[in-house]
């Protein structure tokens, strides 16, 4: 499967694409007007390709929900990663055909081992008077994980052996850090948000689109054998269900079946 390129992506996308390879996937990265592609994919903006009449994918690197009104045909998409970002943008922009298109898990890298460490507290972009709370009911046998402060191989070698992971994340888009916990097969139990605005520091999202609710949350894929979804109101009283059901979850095997290379070279191909 041929596929054209264009823009700069997230360093994860790029190794997405890299997995992707393994599944016959073949990305180009300079235009040759000579090859008939059966994707084209332009990561950080609008850009239809006339010579190539095939299925055209824009995003996810451009801000699109405030984009101005483009006229897509059957062909084109504008790639959301996740189901969730799909429901919140044709809420809000009924102009625009979504599609939620995951770049895959490293799922050989990213492997459990005995779960003989500590559980992990993750935390990315939230009110730190939450972290507090979280961090003094559960005590100081956590190892804390703060997003954009941490190695990525500390963090495997962590995740791969912690018993748990207490999520106290905001919204993802995708989320690799999480999926990488689940592919870990270390169950996952998440203080959600409610919306985009949850976001903590200074975000576009305060004050944008007044009216909406801007519907959100930071487990883009999931179900009940990952994990436990809990919230800002609920997670002391929710903890004892998730602790209680913990021999039963099994995250890895939802990822193996929805986001490794071989589950999103499906949903790539599909597209078509």
């Amino acid at each position: 499967m041929k596929i054209y390129v264009e823009g700069s992506a997230h360093h994860k996308n790029e190794a997405g694409m890299g997995l992707l390879q393994s599944q016959g996937f073949d990305f180009h990265r300079s235009y040759d007007k000579n090859i008939k592609y059966d994707q084209v994919h332009i990561f950080n903006g609008i850009k239809k390709i006339e010579d190539q009449d095939c299925t055209h994918v824009y995003g996810p690197h451009f801000y699109h929900l405030g984009m101005d009104s483009y006229n897509f045909s059957d062909k084109e998409f504008m790639n959301c990663l996740s189901p969730w970002l799909v429901d919140l943008t044709v809420d809000i922009r009924k102009d625009i055909r979504c599609t939620a298109l995951p770049f895959p898990v490293d799922v050989d890298r990213f492997t459990p081992k005995k779960k003989t460490g500590r559980p992990i507290i993750y935390f990315k972009h939230r009110d730190p008077q939450l972290l507090a709370k979280v961090r003094q009911y559960f005590g100081s046998d956590m190892t804390l994980v703060v997003y954009g402060s941490y190695n990525e191989a500390t963090y495997l070698e962590a995740i791969s052996k912690a018993p748990y992971c207490i999520w106290v994340g905001c919204h993802e888009s995708q989320g690799f850090a999480f999926q990488e916990a689940m592919s870990c097969d270390t169950p996952v139990f998440v203080v959600n948000v409610k919306s985009l605005r949850d976001e903590w520091g200074p975000t576009m999202w305060k004050n944008f689109l007044p009216g909406h609710d801007l519907q959100a949350t930071a487990a883009s894929y999931f179900d009940e054998t990952c994990g436990l979804i809990s919230s800002e109101e609920t997670w002391q009283e929710d903890f004892e269900e998730f602790t209680s059901k913990l021999s039963s979850y099994s995250p890895r095997d939802f990822v193996l079946n929805n986001l490794s290379p071989k589950a999103c070279a499906k949903k790539w191909r599909d597209l078509c």
